[in-house]
């Protein structure tokens, strides 16, 4: 959105501050924290709104400014992340005629489920395939699975807000611990031929299209949940198509980290 406006500091003092703000690279920027940046951010909205006339001069590309304000304020109170996603796509489609070629998006697991695992929770593919904008055979899902990895858990702030350091965890938090597992991901790990394997699940006598088949989709916690979804009716090829086990992974390195470097 920076990139969009350029002003002098008397000309637009928020946008100053949010620059200034954005430079120092030591705010966290989640939705769901009332942090320093989401008040920063919540003061340049309404200043904005409320001068808006004046500060078009400064702005080289209006749309998709407005377009940015817009998503923002969709932050500040309570929303579906998952509706989000979805309406981001359909707004950036008609930006970027998204209707021409091949498309790839990189999300997390749920995301990418292409039929819904619950009556009230619609992924981001489900709600594509359900509004018509793609069949769902045009969709091609493949969800990535780890084991013997690591993954980058939390980044660590001192009380100033600068960055100290960045923690990782393994066994818990990557889909393989005793206490937490993906159902069958055992399958993989006796059929993998290398730490980075794909599986085709959606074959035609494929047992992952047998119903009632949740390996790979349905999480496994010790203790039960009180709450367990039926996956009776449904099975794994309905959500997914392609599976990826990797092994022996180092866990990803902060932005902060990369930035310091």
């Amino acid at each position: 959105m920076l990139l969009l406006a350029d002003a002098e500091p008397n000309q637009w003092k928020k946008l100053s501050e949010l620059k200034g703000m954005v430079e120092k690279d030591t705010a966290n920027y989640s939705p769901y924290k009332e942090s320093y940046s989401k008040k920063m951010l919540r003061e340049f909205v309404a200043d904005y709104e409320a001068d808006t006339q004046n500060y078009r001069r400064f702005i080289k590309n209006q749309k998709q400014f407005d377009y940015l304000i817009a998503t923002i304020k969709t932050s500040f109170g309570e929303y579906s992340r998952e509706e989000s996603i979805y309406n981001n796509y359909i707004v950036l489609s008609k930006i970027y005629n998204y209707d021409e070629g091949v498309k790839f998006f990189r999300y997390g697991f749920a995301h990418l489920m292409k039929i819904r695992e619950e009556e009230h929770f619609a992924s981001f593919f489900t709600q594509l395939i359900e509004n018509g904008v793609y069949k769902k055979e045009e969709i091609v899902s493949v969800l990535g699975y780890l084991t013997k990895s690591r993954v980058l858990w939390d980044d660590v702030f001192d009380k100033q807000g600068n960055y100290k350091k960045s923690t990782t965890k393994g066994g818990f938090g990557i889909g393989d611990y005793s206490k937490e597992y993906f159902k069958g991901i055992d399958g993989l790990k006796k059929q993998q031929v290398s730490d980075l394997s794909l599986f085709r699940l959606n074959q035609h006598h494929s047992p992952y299209r047998q119903k009632g088949c949740s390996d790979l989709i349905e999480v496994v916690t010790k203790p039960k949940p009180k709450h367990i979804i039926d996956y009776s009716k449904k099975s794994t090829a309905d959500f997914i198509d392609y599976a990826v086990l990797l092994s022996h992974s180092k866990a990803n390195t902060s932005l902060y980290k990369l930035s310091e470097e």
